[in-house]
């Protein structure tokens, strides 16, 4: 558990880290995608694995936009990944996934 608990700090860590610039956007996006991935696979941390696999189908439909996607969109959706798995980690963490 310990393991996966730095898992999901080095996680965050790399999204804080993440600038969202113009024309890196798909980049960006992808990078949170990778991150999200690892977050769903996270079996001691349940609550973890449950709101990275929600921010992972939001993350999925922006990709689906490709061309007309705002650079905001993808960095307001990792601020979002960010703070949500902040709160999933919590003992209480259960929440974070209906909370928008």
């Amino acid at each position: 558990m310990a393991t996966d608990r730095s898992e999901v700090q080095a996680v965050l860590e790399s999204l804080r880290r993440q600038r969202v610039r113009q024309g890196e956007v798909e980049h960006a996006l992808n990078c949170l995608i990778l991150h999200l991935r690892a977050m769903t696979k996270q079996p001691s941390l349940p609550a973890v694995a449950r709101t990275g696999q929600h921010l992972l189908q939001r993350a999925l439909e922006l990709r689906g936009m490709h061309r007309a996607l705002p650079r905001f969109a993808v960095a307001d959706l990792i601020e979002d990944s960010i703070a949500r798995l902040e709160r999933a980690q919590l003992p209480s963490g259960s929440q974070g996934i209906g909370d928008h």
